[in-house]
């Protein structure tokens, strides 16, 4: 084929793929996201019209429209301003075929999936998620580190203003996300399940009781994988998850102002820093690099242990008020 036919077939294709771009549904009303139930309702039908044509294309073969599809699909969450009302109601519509592309479509196709249902603000929305990361439901390892990056990214944006959740959502979240955390055997998505219930407990969004289920699911899923390592499931992947999972503890200790609060935490997270240390002093491998790699983790874990032991309450804690009480453990 000569170079110029070769440029006009490629023109054809490209002008064949734009017109069915643009035989889509036309974008949903301005400011429909902000309106009143009545007005939503009322819109359903092209609420539903709209979702179902742009998940559809999701699943194309031709990269600029899936591109656009997903754009598409999120620009309306995204509206500043849209209510929970129109969050559900555009969730509804949505969910159903986003949740099959990330069950069974390719790679691409279920992570161009997760990334539009990140955007959606809604329990449901993060439920498909939280099986996404389940190794029990999602045999592909890919897919389940996109979608636990996914989720804590989902989870740190909720504000109360829009916050879906009902306090028996929310807990059922925070511990089936604990269990994904405790199965998983990919490391890289064990650190962004960690980080996912990390989010839960510094978003505020989230009731007390909440926040600390998180926290203690956090350290539970941690301490767990430094009791795997010391069983000899040691491997270098786990170790650079561990360093990881370091750096986010100090970053979330950066965070925190209220004393109590920061006592707590600390307190919760000595056992972690207490396992890994422990395992740099006895690394449960023969190979010398991998000893070397424990011992540098024991180092980060050592330092952060010396920090944190050196508070055991905080400054302007009444002692007798700390101690019949129990303190909360939340960040």
């Amino acid at each position: 084929m000569s170079l110029g036919n070769l440029l006009t077939t490629c023109a054809c294709l490209l002008v064949t793929t734009m017109a069915a771009i643009a035989d889509g549904p036309k974008d949903l009303p301005v400011g429909l996201a902000m309106k009143d139930q009545a007005t939503i309702e009322a819109a359903g039908g092209e609420i539903d019209a709209y979702t179902a044509y742009w998940t559809a294309q999701l699943a194309a073969s031709e990269p600029a429209r899936v591109k656009d599809a997903r754009s598409r699909l999120i620009k309306p969450p995204q509206t500043s301003g849209a209510t929970s009302i129109f969050l559900n109601r555009y969730s509804a519509g949505a969910l159903p075929a986003l949740t099959r592309l990330i069950q069974s479509g390719t790679i691409i196709q279920a992570t161009n999936a997760i990334e539009v249902v990140r955007t959606l603000g809604t329990a449901n929305a993060a439920f498909v998620l939280r099986d996404a990361i389940n190794p029990q439901q999602q045999p592909k390892s890919q897919v389940r580190i996109v979608a636990a990056g996914a989720l804590r990214s989902a989870i740190a944006a909720f504000r109360k203003e829009t916050l879906t959740f009902t306090q028996q959502e929310a807990d059922r979240l925070v511990r089936e996300v604990g269990t994904a955390a405790g199965q998983e055997t990919n490391w890289v998505a064990f650190q962004s399940d960690v980080g996912a219930l990390a989010a839960v407990a510094a978003n505020r969004a989230f009731t007390d009781p909440t926040r600390s289920q998180a926290l203690a699911q956090e350290f539970a899923a941690l301490s767990a994988a430094t009791k795997r390592a010391s069983q000899g499931g040691a491997d270098a992947g786990l170790i650079q998850g561990l360093r990881r999972c370091i750096d986010l503890v100090m970053r979330q200790d950066l965070e925190i102002s209220k004393p109590q609060e920061k006592a707590d935490f600390r307190k919760a997270a000595l056992g972690f820093l207490n396992g890994v240390v422990a395992l740099g002093a006895k690394p449960p491998v023969a190979d010398r690099e991998l000893r070397e790699a424990f011992a540098c983790a024991a180092r980060d874990a050592g330092g952060l242990q010396k920090k944190f032991g050196a508070v055991a309450a905080p400054e302007s804690a009444d002692p007798a008020k700390t101690a019949s009480s129990g303190g909360r453990t939340g960040t």
